[in-house]
């Protein structure tokens, strides 16, 4: 009898435990998913090798001169990764990652020294670089600072970011730059580094609207005769439009896919694109019939950073009597960050709404329906954009709720875990009215 009650007992253990709220604390310490982090002995004169010390708030690092740590994670730029750290600099100059780390006199990495941040190099103790810098970033809260490595292998493409705000896009990088194992540096400081993840691989080009092709009869003066360098589709998530900076300027350049927008229905279409911070302007074009006339939902326009929707005439680009600066501290280098643009059209009250980053740009009422004609589609200006998604939904309209109740209902969802519960005690009361037969 006793291992009868011991049995229903676990029973409602279970059960409660089962609708309990779980819980984690936050993780402490240095966070990473890679391994075999060694410091490998100084080949500088003078300098010794710094400790490796663990905290509760992330691993220090650095003590003085040049100091470097290396994983056991090596690249070799035959494939795409991320490679993102997050530091706090605890008194000095600098820190970063790194990549090709043999020892303190020879690596590349990129740097957050002085308030700006640069790419440098050093070959058997000399130093180097290996992209055009310095440039300034702002002060962080807490001075903790996430720097950002993306590299795309099919394109041979770098970017640089750091919190967020993207410094370098080098479309002709060449992956051979970063063969070796990736490392932590830090330059005459100490540093706390909370975080170190290394990705590999992409997550492909995200798109539902059919197969996109290059408009031929776009401003192609000054293009390669080999038009496939300016339109190319890869696994690596990225699809490019334009120039590769310091090729030349392009004009407009228009890609399209095989989505046309159908008025009579509720839609939404969202891309999501990334501009090279020289380029003048990327947008989504909603309605297109010629180079010369398009309508369009543009983001960049240069330093100014405007956000436009724009009815673009052979005369010039007219505003459809809006326009924002929602982008405005787009700036410089700010300008080359992602957007993310969507449209929603409802169909019932004939509004056309734009957001900007999950942000409302602006909401036009009774939209001229015909300026949807031509299909869906993204141009660049002056320079090159990359599209990582485009995906079109058509929203099916709401069904009426049946307030009718099922003859037979069977189980209530709403009990949920609490009928457990209750079983368990029903267990419980049987298992205690037999024993007061058997006595």
């Amino acid at each position: 009898m006793f291992k009868k009650i011991c049995c229903v007992m676990i029973v409602l253990a279970i059960a409660v435990s089962m609708f309990a709220m779980p819980y984690a604390s936050a993780a402490e310490g240095f966070d990473t998913n890679m391994t075999g982090w060694t410091v490998p002995d100084s080949v500088l004169d003078g300098q010794t090798s710094s400790a490796w010390t663990e905290t509760a708030e992330g691993n220090v690092f650095g003590d003085g001169g040049k100091d470097v740590i290396k994983s056991d994670v090596v690249v070799d730029g035959s494939k795409s990764f991320t490679y993102e750290v997050t530091f706090k600099l605890n008194g000095g100059y600098g820190a970063g990652l790194t990549f090709g780390t043999n020892n303190n006199g020879n690596f590349k990495g990129v740097e957050l020294g002085g308030g700006n941040v640069y790419g440098m190099s050093m070959n058997n103790g000399e130093w180097g670089g290996f992209w055009s810098g310095p440039n300034a970033v702002p002060a962080a809260e807490d001075d903790i600072y996430t720097i950002r490595c993306e590299y795309v292998h099919s394109m041979q493409f770098f970017v640089v970011s750091v919190n967020g705000i993207i410094y370098l896009l080098n479309a002709d990088f060449g992956g051979g730059v970063l063969a070796g194992n990736l490392g932590l540096y830090a330059e005459d400081a100490s540093a706390i580094f909370i975080s170190a993840k290394y990705t590999e691989g992409g997550n492909g080009f995200n798109n539902n609207m059919g197969e996109w092709t290059l408009y031929e009869g776009a401003d192609v003066t000054n293009f390669p005769a080999d038009s496939g360098k300016n339109w190319m589709v890869t696994d690596d998530g990225f699809s490019h439009l334009g120039w590769a900076s310091g090729e030349g300027t392009s004009g407009k350049q228009f890609a399209f896919s095989g989505v046309t927008a159908d008025p009579t229905k509720s839609f939404s279409v969202e891309y999501v694109l990334r501009k090279q911070r020289d380029t003048h302007a990327a947008a989504m074009v909603i309605g297109f019939t010629d180079v010369g006339h398009y309508v369009a939902f543009q983001f960049g326009n240069g330093s100014n950073g405007e956000l436009l929707l724009m009815n673009c005439k052979t005369e010039g680009s007219e505003l459809l009597g809006i326009k924002t600066d929602l982008h405005k501290t787009a700036t410089g280098f700010d300008a080359g960050t992602t957007a993310t643009l969507k449209l929603c059209y409802d169909h019932e009250t004939g509004t056309a709404t734009f957001y900007y980053n999950g942000e409302l740009a602006f909401t036009v009422e009774n939209f001229d329906t015909s300026l949807f004609n031509g299909g869906f589609g993204v141009v660049t200006e002056n320079g090159r954009s990359y599209i990582l998604s485009a995906t079109y939904t058509e929203v099916q309209p709401e069904q009426p709720e049946n307030p009718e109740q099922p003859e037979n209902p069977g189980e209530n969802p709403n009990t949920g875990d609490f009928g457990l519960i209750a079983l368990a005690f029903a267990a419980i009361s049987s298992v205690v009215l037999k024993k007061k037969k058997d006595i």
